[in-house]
Parts: C-alpha cells; structure tokens; sequence
C-alpha cells in the first residue's frame, strides 16, 4: 500500500501509476522508483547540455553579473534575493518541492544559496524543470525565473530582463 506521506510534493498522478502498477509496498522502494521516474519524466525544457549551461551562465551574468566572486554572496532585492542567481525563499521552496533532493525549505538549507555557486545552480534548474514546458525556450525560461510561474500574464515586465539575458548569452555563445 502507498503511504500518501511519502514526499507529498509528489504528484499524485505519480503515486497513483505506481499503486496500481504495484510496484511500491514500502518507503524504500517508492523513493529509489520515485527518483527514476522524476529524471525519466524531466522533459522540461529539452536542450543540450551546453544550453542548460549556457543558459545558467546568462542568467547569473544578469542576476550579479557586476558582482565579485561570480556574485557567491551578492544579496539583493532588501535582502530577500540571494547569491549569484537572487534566488527568493519562496522560489527555494517552489525548487525543493519538485526536487527534494535538494534538501528540505528550511532556513539553513536556503543559505547555501548565498554562497554555493553549484547548489544554486541545482535549486535554479529544478524550478525551470518545475513550471517549463517542453518546448520552453531560453527566453521564456528567463522570464520564468525572473517573474514567476505566471510570468506571462505579465509578459511586458520581463521585456527589459529578457533583453538583458539576450545580450550576455550572445557574449557567451
């Protein structure tokens, strides 16, 4: 039987499939499933290796792209955006969700923002996987980190953002 408290950020469609391929009875073996099925159905966005590269260094380079050290410890936004992507808590948490593997929402684990370039990294790219869609381009994926999951009810916020990202991805292409 499938225990609904097993990582209930998980999608329920998810848990359902498994219950009735009976595949999980335990813990154990609907986590290690879990996890394969999550990178299996990570379909969002489907770009390269040096796209997801490229892009994450765009992003940074106009999140703190001024900032020494790669902008590792750049705070921003009053103090609610930190380390080298301004990464909000309620974004963090929006990232940990889809991917708990990255830790839990908890205070400690959100600093490692601050100052851990490859985590940031990490926490970034879950939430793209989060809300991006297949055929999600850098472009949107940009507006989509900038503003939010509903970022195209506000489209023209994100046009100076997005000009922004153009420019430093074509320096790093």
């Amino acid at each position: 039987m499938v225990s609904t408290q097993i990582n209930p950020g998980l999608p329920n469609f998810v848990k359902l499939i498994l219950k009735f391929l009976g595949w999980i009875d335990d813990k154990e073996n609907m986590n290690t499933i879990l996890t394969v099925i999550i990178v299996a159905l990570s379909v969002v966005p489907s770009w390269s290796e040096k796209d997801k590269n490229d892009f994450l260094a765009a992003l940074r380079l106009v999140e703190t792209g001024g900032e020494p050290n790669n902008g590792v410890g750049a705070v921003g936004d009053n103090g609610k955006a930190i380390g080298p992507y301004q990464i909000w808590k309620a974004y963090y948490q929006d990232a940990v969700e889809y991917d708990p593997t990255l830790g839990d929402d908890q205070d400690e684990s959100y600093e490692r923002c601050l100052n851990d370039l490859e985590y940031s990294r990490k926490v970034v790219w879950a939430y793209v996987r989060r809300y991006g869609k297949t055929n999600s381009s850098m472009e949107d994926m940009a507006r989509l980190h900038n503003s939010g999951p509903n970022w195209k009810k506000k489209i023209e916020k994100t046009d100076g953002y997005v000009k922004k990202f153009r420019e430093k991805l074509a320096e790093i292409r």
